[in-house]
């Protein structure tokens, strides 16, 4: 198989990804009451370092008012 392109970058309207890596999104059990944790960002925070150009938390409120 040739992967000629997937790591180069990608613009994606304003953003510019560094690669042509999705890391999709999944549960982890990090998050407390549906709400995402530092454990939540930290883990993130490493997929990131890992080299994914584009990431997908999926279903995450990131308020409180989000959970109904």
């Amino acid at each position: 198989m040739d992967f000629q392109h997937l790591f180069t970058p990608l613009q994606v309207g304003p953003i510019k990804l560094r690669n042509r890596i999705l890391f999709n999104s999944h549960a982890t059990f990090l998050g407390e009451g549906w709400l995402p944790t530092e454990k939540v960002k930290n883990y993130h925070m490493e997929r990131a370092r890992g080299g994914a150009g584009l990431q997908s938390m999926g279903c995450t409120p990131i308020h409180p008012t989000g959970i109904r």
